[in-house]
């Protein structure tokens, strides 16, 4: 299944498309644990905790946004308390900065000053 993303990629735009795909998918049940709802009798799960992204800061707005949609259901989630980074993504980042050319060649310079 794919989620067409057509306005900007800004952290509450992505938080309410997240939000709103747990919720017509009916997985808020399956992340929250819901009081007094249909769910409350067959599910206490309280499964989402965190949120890996990379490391762009439309990924702190999401979580900070994310968290004031799910406060009602999952009071569990933290909001930045829960954000990771994904480390082969930082990993990703760290290899092309040490192969770069231009980048080694800076560093050449400084050492021999």
């Amino acid at each position: 299944m794919h989620i067409r993303l057509k306005g900007r990629h800004t952290g509450a735009y992505l938080a309410r498309k997240i939000f709103k795909i747990l919720e017509d998918y009916d997985l808020l049940a399956k992340v929250c644990y819901l009081n007094n709802t249909r769910y409350a009798l067959s599910l206490t799960l309280k499964q989402l905790r965190s949120v890996i992204g990379d490391n762009a800061s439309n990924m702190d707005a999401l979580v900070d946004h994310l968290y004031t949609l799910l406060l009602v259901h999952n009071p569990w989630f933290e909001g930045a308390k829960n954000r990771l980074r994904c480390f082969a993504h930082v990993l990703n980042l760290v290899m092309l900065v040490s192969t770069s050319p231009s980048l080694r060649q800076l560093e050449m310079s400084y050492v021999h000053t």
